[in-house]
């Protein structure tokens, strides 16, 4: 054992709070250094050598050491390190997939509304041309039943009938019953 390191051997004897304070002052700042070799950012780097002290304090490893305490500390900071960036790494790779399974849901919900797009326009293409129209302005377009009749040069009574006759043939579509139906059975 090393001259300075019997000293603080000698020193953690007497008054461990002392000691603590000496080999913090002494190490902190060549620890860090060291953890930055390591780990890219700086901020990361100082938690992960204070988090060694603090261990290194709380579990009175300095009762333990019987070499150096700069070897102690250094191989201390060096496998803080790996288990830090073992963490941020699982963390990522585990963001990564919800990542993956979030585009393949949305990639999913896509196909499944375009799947229902087609089916809704098989079931519209069996609208008479008239009531088709007349749900195009209301539904689609937006427009009230009085602009659509203006437009269609038609009554608001018509426009309701219309209406009416279209979703009636909607909801009986066989198309869209039976795409329902089979996504029941999936579920």
């Amino acid at each position: 054992m090393k001259e300075q390191d019997q000293q603080l051997t000698d020193l953690f004897a007497r008054d461990e709070q002392q000691a603590f304070k000496q080999l913090f002052v002494q190490f902190y700042k060549p620890m860090c250094v060291a953890a930055r070799l390591y780990i890219s950012d700086w901020a990361d780097a100082e938690d992960v050598v204070q988090q060694v002290f603090i261990k290194f304090w709380e579990e009175k490893h300095y009762k333990k050491i019987n070499s150096s305490y700069k070897h102690f500390l250094h191989i201390s900071v060096r496998n803080a390190c790996f288990n830090h960036t073992g963490r941020l790494k699982t963390r990522q790779k585990r963001e990564n997939n919800i990542d993956q399974e979030a585009l393949a849901e949305q990639a999913i919900d896509f196909l499944l509304q375009k799947e229902e797009l087609k089916v809704f326009e098989t079931a519209y293409e069996e609208l008479p041309p008239q009531s088709r129209k007349v749900f195009e302005l209301v539904y689609f377009a937006d427009q009230p039943y009085k602009a659509a009749a203006q437009k269609l040069n038609i009554s608001v009574n018509t426009v309701k009938t219309h209406l009416k006759n279209a979703l009636r043939i909607l909801k009986n579509s066989k198309a869209i019953n039976n795409y329902y139906s089979d996504r029941k059975k999936a579920d």
